[in-house]
């Protein structure tokens, strides 16, 4: 939806305030949707959003590492990382990885993401609730 065409390659964002909140919309469209169909799943959509930090290190730990690989399904013809394969990839490591952690870290400040964990430890002494 938000592909501008410019000469014969389309442009996959061009950073506009406008594409940016025609994106905005759109997430928060599918999550309201999400949220609203299935209200038991609400939960599990909830864990990856209480760890956005690791995940969105993760998103660039990965694309970072798809960059130095070869040809192949991550690689569209022009050579850059916006194909089918890497979003599918990232939306599954988006979801399944902080339900894994979560399974696996039960207790203490890491529960909350590993990189949650360390601000968490690391902000501890300036916490004037505790």
């Amino acid at each position: 939806l938000s592909r501008t065409q410019t000469g014969a390659a389309p442009v996959p964002y061009t950073a506009t305030p406008a594409e940016a909140l025609l994106d905005t919309g759109l997430v928060l469209t599918v999550l309201g949707g999400c949220a609203a169909l299935a209200p038991r799943w609400a939960g599990l959509l909830a864990v990856p959003g209480a760890m956005t930090l690791s995940v969105y290190v993760a998103h660039l730990w990965y694309l970072g590492w798809v960059r130095g690989l070869g040809p192949g399904p991550w690689r569209s013809a022009t050579g850059t990382d916006d194909t089918w394969f890497n979003l599918a990839v990232l939306v599954a490591g988006a979801l399944l990885l902080p339900l894994l952690w979560r399974a696996v870290v039960r207790i203490g400040p890491f529960r909350a993401g590993p990189l949650e964990g360390v601000v968490r430890l690391l902000t501890a002494p300036f916490d004037r609730a505790r």
